[in-house]
């Protein structure tokens, strides 16, 4: 219980790192926030029942991992659009040289919606997150969704290698010199990139950002809502320069609540009972 509480911990504090260090870009689906309210609600209903708070947190946590890790498919949530920071990016323009000696050019693309995911093969995070990027992008290519990469990496053929390993179809932007290697490439510098993985969902005619994706977990109901929103809504009446699309994610929320409930009534019904500890009677008073 104690590895699987300390597991639940270093996970979602690694998450929340992730989220916040990108908040000025991020959905409102941040996990940070998700964590605090699950939380809340759980050590108020541990509190309410005799004090079952730890019960209770190793249930929130075990609960919110669930989803991410079992229900990668299973999507209830919603979008909307919300106002956009006043100071976040809003536009973009996507073009460069590519890994295979092409130059790619976003405003030349057929499709309605582009994914730009800055990354490099030395980011963890990155290689951890490339699954997502390639299941998006097979899954709804065919829906009007391109992918590019933005690569960080400072050497062409370990660059080159990793592609064709991993078998990545999508292209990859690369600039040769060395003075526009690693954040010193010209779009990341232009688009404010201090830290990888980053990932936008640009509309390609306009360039401006429809929104941001924080960390490859959220990647797939992101672009399908995105790919959705487009289609509702025709391009020329989305105010995107102070508009933006917002998505919130439901199933971390409902299984971390009711992993907390559950973990509650366990420590109740079963933990203390299993211990069996006794307690001291109290000691009267005689007169």
């Amino acid at each position: 219980m104690v590895g699987l509480f300390a597991l639940a911990c270093g996970h979602w504090s690694l998450q929340c790192l992730q989220d916040i260090s990108k908040q000025n870009v991020a959905l409102p689906q941040h996990v940070w926030f998700m964590l605090l309210m699950v939380l809340t609600i759980t050590v108020t209903a541990g509190l309410l029942c005799k004090k079952a708070i730890f019960g209770g947190l190793v249930g929130a946590l075990l609960g919110m991992v669930f989803p991410t890790i079992f229900l990668h498919d299973y999507v209830l949530g919603y979008s909307y659009w919300e106002t956009r920071p006043s100071d976040s990016m809003t536009k973009q323009n996507i073009t460069g040289p590519t890994l295979d000696g092409q130059v790619f050019d976003m405003h030349k693309g057929t499709g309605k919606l582009l994914l730009v995911d800055y990354w490099a093969t030395w980011c963890r995070p990155c290689v951890a997150g490339l699954p997502h990027v390639l299941e998006v992008w097979d899954k709804y290519h065919a829906q009007g969704l391109d992918v590019v990469g933005v690569s960080l990496d400072k050497n062409r053929e370990h660059l080159s290698d990793f592609i064709h390993l991993h078998e990545i179809g999508y292209p990859q932007i690369y600039f040769d010199d060395e003075d526009k290697n690693g954040f010193n490439n010209p779009l990341a510098a232009a688009n404010n990139v201090n830290s990888i993985p980053q990932m936008d969902l640009v509309e390609p005619t306009s360039g401006m950002i429809l929104t941001s994706v924080p960390n490859g977990r959220d990647l797939n109901w992101t672009a399908k809502t995105a790919l959705e929103a487009m289609e509702k809504a025709p391009l020329a009446s989305l105010d995107l320069e102070h508009k933006r699309l917002a998505t919130v994610s439901l199933p971390p929320y409902i299984f971390g609540i009711a992993g907390g409930i559950a973990g509650v009534l366990l420590e109740l019904f079963a933990w203390r009972r299993l211990l069996a500890i006794p307690t001291r009677p109290k000691l009267k008073l005689v007169k």
